[in-house]
């Protein structure tokens, strides 16, 4: 499926297996191969990128990236949309390593698409080591603990056959601070067989998707997990957060899912409450609920409002457990 050269290392990529090429530099027919890894390997042509760090790319079975030793699983965190890809089409499937931004992003056909329709974003901003968001140990005594220094997955819904970051120095770009000043010299663009035949890329500060003739919201959804507290039968009390951002940002407390969805999607489930909205920038936020449910979670949502954006610091769920009595 490819070659790479890393860490002075040659590389041949399978679709199930990685091999170490010793070259000579007088006679090819002496190259040998040493087999590295079996069991995973880029699925398509274009599904691997070579970043600054690793090696990075997407079989069936996940998402991997290989530093020099064995590939490491880095999806663990998303297997329901994993499983959504639709495989028929796994040789459209594409990776791009940004090291600019510290994230990969793995365009995928998702459900019943032919072409890559989503991109699932991985973010090691906070830990270039890609470490998993929630760990435990023996000092945890089992449980599982929750960690700010990890890899963060997120869904965007756009559709695109291709992705590169782009070094080229912007013309007339507005000096009036407007701007964002690293993307007048580098830019990330996407590429897609749309009969406009235009090249979309990403502006930093832009929260939204601009077109000639409109401006169109971009769904933005995060939805906490319940704290094992909450996984029994509590009493609602209220939600409090800390955010910022610019517009109203709906809040809803969500309980008891019983459907399965995909990972980062809009959950079906049984029990919602709508609170007041969290008026963003950098405000306390309180608000008070009333109800009994267990798996109580909180859902952010910027309606899909063009210009409303959040950035999230704080969310707890206020609630106590219920003890029902039980007859001798």
């Amino acid at each position: 499926m490819g070659w790479v050269e890393y860490n002075a290392v040659q590389y041949v990529l399978k679709e199930n297996s990685g091999h170490e090429i010793t070259t000579d530099a007088t006679n090819p027919s002496l190259w040998t191969a040493r087999r590295r890894w079996n069991g995973s390997g880029p699925c398509g042509m274009r599904a691997y990128d070579l970043g600054k760090d690793f090696v990075a790319y997407a079989h069936r079975s996940g998402a991997y990236i290989f530093r020099g030793d064995k590939p490491v699983w880095v999806s663990k965190d998303i297997p329901i949309t994993w499983r959504s890809i639709n495989w028929a089409y796994q040789h459209t499937i594409w990776v791009q390593v940004d090291d600019e931004t510290k994230e990969i992003r793995f365009g995928v056909p998702l459900g019943q698409a032919t072409t890559p329709s989503h991109i699932l974003k991985l973010n090691f901003e906070e830990s270039e080591n890609l470490d998993p968001p929630v760990h435990s140990s023996i000092y945890s005594r089992g449980k599982f603990i929750a960690s700010a220094a990890s890899r963060k997955w997120s869904i965007d819904t756009i559709a695109a056959n291709s992705c590169a970051r782009v070094e080229r120095t912007l013309q007339n770009v507005p000096n009036d601070g407007s701007f964002d000043s690293q993307t007048a010299i580098s830019q990330l663009l996407f590429a897609s067989s749309n009969a406009d035949g235009a090249v979309a890329g990403v502006l930093p500060g832009v929260f939204a998707d601009l077109t000639p003739t409109q401006s169109v919201g971009i769904d933005s959804v995060y939805e906490t997990v319940p704290p094992g507290e909450l996984l029994k039968v509590t009493q609602l009390g209220g939600v409090q957060a800390q955010s910022g951002g610019s517009g109203a940002i709906g809040v809803t407390v969500i309980a008891k899912n019983n459907k399965a969805t995909a990972d980062g999607g809009i959950n079906t489930a049984a029990t919602e409450k709508k609170l007041k909205d969290l008026i963003a920038p950098d405000i306390g936020y309180k608000a008070q609920a009333s109800g009994q449910g267990e798996r109580y979670r909180v859902r952010f949502s910027n309606n899909q409002v063009p210009g409303a954006w959040f950035d999230l610091h704080l969310c707890v769920i206020w609630a106590r457990p219920v003890f029902q009595a039980r007859a001798k």
